[in-house]
């Protein structure tokens, strides 16, 4: 979970939209250049290509082995972070994220495959219950 939060930090460092956000809310509104958010726009789309895949699997992975509890928490983290990337429009439009959003839920769904019969049974239902993460 601490690499996809780092990532999430990566993915919105510079973005104007996260800086008038906080500005707006009381925080500070340093960074967020417009210029350089243009400019990383490939960096982000080569990261999300290369690393959220994988990193999607392994996280489902080790939700397969916690609590339900955790579980939960950590499935409303990612929801939370992936929405912060559409709203945001980190990968430069709808369809990248949809993808996304996809791989994770499909990731959860693998993992729960894996671990049938074991504690990923939670996972399942809250798959399909739409707390999957992405899914909403």
């Amino acid at each position: 979970m601490l690499l996809l939060r780092i990532m999430h930090q990566v993915l919105l460092s510079d973005c104007p939209t996260v800086v008038a956000a906080a500005a707006g809310a009381g925080g500070a509104a340093e960074g967020g250049d417009a210029d350089k958010w243009a400019r990383s726009s490939q960096l982000r789309s080569r990261l999300g290509e290369i690393v959220l895949n994988p990193l999607w699997k392994a996280l489902a992975a080790s939700l397969s082995r916690a609590s339900e509890d955790a579980r939960e928490q950590y499935q409303t983290e990612v929801k939370k972070m992936t929405e912060e990337w559409r709203e945001h429009d980190v990968f430069g439009g709808p369809t990248v994220w949809e993808e996304y959003k996809r791989g994770w839920i499909r990731a959860l769904k693998e993992a729960t495959g894996e671990a049938r019969g074991g504690e990923g049974a939670g996972v399942s239902a809250s798959v399909t219950a739409g707390g999957g993460g992405g899914a909403g």
